[in-house]
């Protein structure tokens, strides 16, 4: 093992494109702003990697040392067995393979992975929290919510533990989360840490030419977009049926889904049931290279989601300098400068939404970008490694 290596990036994903989501997302943040000074643990889609033991795997340009706990296929159907209980249980039968490789500080974001290893001597234990929601209330599996107390009773257990807490959310989320425990941790205990975007890659282009990039008629305006996970915790009928009520006096714009998820059939079936197959289409997932284009044609980005913990669908949307309509969610009123940059719905009424989307219209593209610009260059990735090193001390 080379005496280069910082830490453990563990995490319940492959590193590369699944699950999508945040989480997935923020890890590979963070192995793209270390490099192979980290090595990484967690799940593998690849036939050709080995289960239960360290290898080597290149990712990109870079050859990571790597281990795999469990191979699974690409889907989002939802599986007999919970997949964070699926999760436990393989990261708990190698944790003795992992921590023998020698690196005992770890990176860690999944609960379930924190309560599989949290037993291991360990020097350090940096843990991410995703938005600092219980997976258990807003959980697929009917009746998980019962056991939600019992989760946070152990969550809370296995995070006493942890050297540095993070939370990928806004103050206002950490501050509901530590008066909702019966402040179990000091304020200062729980750092804001927010998912960063890489602005090398998502900058303002030209929408035109986009558009023209994408075979989108020029005629067909104006253009909104979602970029993100199809599932009912985004909030996607409320941005239907938003969509529906704008279209009524804007009958030439359009509505892109651009991404994938477990309720792409549900919402297709939704679209065809409301007669709008014509002027909702579902994209389906793409590079982030494609997804610069989608957003960069974009007249505004809406987010419509229930919970969230650091929107990464706004970062990238604010990062190519397009306004914003979301819910109010954790960070959007940091990421949105009111009147300015886009606009917070603070209640899920249809009506008012669909206002807000006609407002960002009137707004002047030059001004929204300048603004937006300047209001998120502080989460650029690049800032990433020099802040967790300042914060966590190894």
């Amino acid at each position: 093992m080379s005496k280069m290596k910082r830490f453990l990036n563990i995490e319940s994903c492959n590193f590369v494109d699944y699950p999508t989501g945040g989480q997935t997302t923020f890890a590979k943040q963070v192995m793209q702003a270390y490099g192979n000074e980290v090595a990484l643990v967690g799940i593998t889609t690849d036939k050709n990697i080995p289960i239960g033991e360290w290898t080597k795997v290149k990712i990109g340009e870079i050859t990571f040392d790597y281990f795999a706990v469990i191979r699974v296929s690409k889907t989002f159907h939802k599986p007999l067995i919970p997949k964070r209980l699926q999760m436990y249980m393989a990261f708990r039968k190698y944790k003795k393979e992992i921590f023998d490789f020698g690196i005992h500080n770890v990176f860690v974001q999944a609960p379930e992975i924190l309560f599989a290893i949290d037993d291991l001597p360990w020097d350090s234990i940096c843990v991410n929290m995703p938005g600092i929601v219980n997976p258990l209330e807003n959980s697929r599996y009917q009746g998980m919510n019962y056991f939600a107390g019992i989760f946070d009773y152990f969550y809370i257990k296995s995070l006493k533990k942890a050297s540095k807490i993070l939370a990928s959310a806004d103050n206002r989320t950490i501050e509901n989360f530590l008066s909702t425990r019966g402040r179990t941790f000091a304020k200062e205990e729980i750092i804001h840490f927010p998912t960063r975007v890489e602005t090398n890659i998502f900058f303002p282009k030209n929408k035109y030419d986009c558009r023209n990039n994408l075979s989108i008629s020029k005629s067909k305006f104006p253009i909104f977009v979602v970029t993100g996970r199809l599932a009912k915790i985004k909030g996607w009928k409320l941005i239907i049926d938003s969509f529906i009520k704008f279209h009524e006096s804007e009958k030439n714009a359009m509505l892109y889904f651009v991404g994938d998820g477990e309720d792409r059939q549900i919402i297709k079936s939704y679209i065809v049931e409301r007669k709008f197959s014509d002027s909702i289409i579902l994209v389906g997932a793409v590079k982030r290279e494609e997804v610069v284009l989608w957003i960069n044609a974009a007249d505004a980005i809406l987010v419509g989601s229930f919970v969230e913990g650091w929107s990464l669908s706004m970062l990238e949307s604010a990062a190519c300098g397009k306004p914003i309509v979301s819910t109010d969610i954790s960070g959007a009123q940091d990421i949105i400068i009111e009147g300015l940059t886009g606009f917070i719905s603070y209640d899920r009424d249809v009506n008012t939404y669909a206002k807000l989307m006609l407002n960002t219209l009137k707004s002047d593209p030059l001004a929204v970008r300048e603004h937006a610009l300047n209001n998120i260059e502080k989460y650029a990735l690049c800032y990433l490694k020099n802040e967790l090193d300042k914060l966590w001390k190894r």
